[in-house]
């Protein structure tokens, strides 16, 4: 049987969990946190299912015996994802690998390449690109630069924004100039986020890329019920209510499909990498490109606001 790793088993690792137990062939699931309570949260949630395929195994603290994984799964909070996949790199050995994003807190902290045994077999989970919505919205653009707009209340451009970054580069072949700017209100617009010691941004923050396009990423406060994405092509207008997945093309209503949650997701995509080692996701190699632009940008910023001289901003 394929041996699966969650490292990482808080909201979003349980997410992940919910929908890998759903693969109807018998797995060896193993779950990795250092937080007896994240595994006790685990374990209550499998107690729930019934008539499940699968084994599974929990690690707290350590991981003793050496396993081979066929994929492995990093959930972690972004300040301890490089340090984990480190370890699991001199523990375990395993062929395919997911990372969560915020991938690092810092350029400096980010995850090498070199110590990878086949970088073309780790991919970061940026997934709308993989999404039927945007796989059709894609089929809706022109050719030539877009400007993209995304704008919602209080989320998070720090941690999400780079979803939006690796989905303009995908829709348009394009890759990351520089961050423009960021204009918030004044230093204070820095807020703790639901995760204690973790912060984020109201504002917006602008980039641009390789071919002329642009994109804006707008977090504002009185904008509370929708969480929308503008494309501005040469000749149309795509608008995309992502909380209903109603999309207009033209101010005309297109078509409606939803984004997809990550324990739907999950499912299938676990499938496909373990069964046939295929994955869309973004490749680490191209993803730490855009990365390393956007948090260094982001760091100096904050230092800025703070007075600080931090290598690192506290994001996940």
């Amino acid at each position: 049987m394929h041996n699966i790793l969650i490292a990482g088993c808080g909201r979003l690792g349980l997410r992940y969990l919910e929908g890998i137990i759903k693969i109807q062939q018998p797995l060896n699931i193993h779950i990795y946190d250092i937080s007896e309570n994240a595994i006790f949260r685990a374990k209550k949630f499998i107690s729930t299912n019934k008539n499940l395929l699968h084994k599974f195994y929990y690690h707290d603290k350590t991981i003793d015996q050496n396993i081979d994984f066929t994929l492995i799964i990093v959930s972690s909070t972004a300040d301890t994802r490089k340090k984990i996949l480190y370890y699991l790199n001199q523990k375990v050995t395993y062929k395919y690998c997911i990372l969560e994003k915020v991938l690092s807190q810092s350029v400096e902290n980010s995850i090498d390449l070199t110590f990878l045994n086949d970088k073309d077999n780790v991919w970061v989970n940026t997934p709308r690109r993989t999404m039927p919505l945007y796989k059709r919205i894609k089929s809706l653009i022109d050719l030539g630069p877009i400007e993209m707009t995304v704008i919602g209340h209080k989320w998070g451009i720090c941690c999400n924004g780079c979803h939006y970054i690796d989905l303009i580069t995908w829709l348009t072949n394009e890759t990351i100039l520089k961050v423009n700017k960021i204009e918030l209100n004044n230093k204070y617009v820095w807020y703790e986020t639901k995760r204690p010691n973790f912060y984020d941004i109201i504002g917006n923050v602008n980039l641009e890329f390789s071919s002329g396009s642009k994109l804006s990423l707008v977090s504002d406060l009185s904008y509370s019920k929708k969480h929308t994405v503008q494309i501005n092509t040469k000749t149309n207008i795509i608008d995309i209510d992502e909380l209903s997945g109603k999309v207009m093309y033209n101010k005309n209503y297109k078509f409606t499909d939803k984004i997809l949650l990550q324990s739907l997701m999950s499912t299938e995509l676990v499938k496909d990498i373990i069964n046939y080692g295929k994955c869309n996701l973004t490749l680490l190699s191209e993803h730490l490109v855009s990365h390393n632009i956007f948090i260094d940008f982001l760091i100096d910023k904050y230092n800025k606001d703070h007075n600080t001289k931090n290598i690192f901003i506290p994001i996940t």
